[in-house]
């Protein structure tokens, strides 16, 4: 079996990475979202919070916010590092139903 890919090795000074035909970069650099990052990072932080203080976020927003901090692990290490699906952003998950089992998640969100 041959394979064919519409790319070439470009070698300069001992490296060397794949770019298409027309010199464009063949693998794309992971886009962290910048948003999803600090909201997953505030809401471990007010969930933390909760646990100390065993009281409820007082904003409707912080309560939203929380929610995200339960999502699966692997998802929020694709989130971290920029490997989130198009169209995954943060008024996606606040505005919408998360579901509460993990492969359900993967599914729902396309992870």
């Amino acid at each position: 079996m041959r394979v064919i890919l519409p790319v070439r090795l470009k070698l300069r000074g001992g490296r060397c990475w794949l770019v298409t035909p027309e010199g464009a970069p063949a693998l794309a650099k992971a886009a962290v979202d910048a948003a999803l990052v600090k909201a997953l990072r505030a809401a471990h932080g007010l969930v933390d919070a909760m646990e100390a203080a065993a009281a409820a976020p007082a904003s409707a927003y912080d309560r939203v916010l929380c929610t995200i901090a339960f999502l699966a692990p692997d998802i929020q290490r694709a989130i971290f590092e920029g490997r989130q699906p198009p169209g995954f952003n943060l008024q996606r998950l606040l505005h919408g139903a998360i579901p509460l089992a993990w492969a359900d998640q993967r599914v729902a969100f396309g992870f």
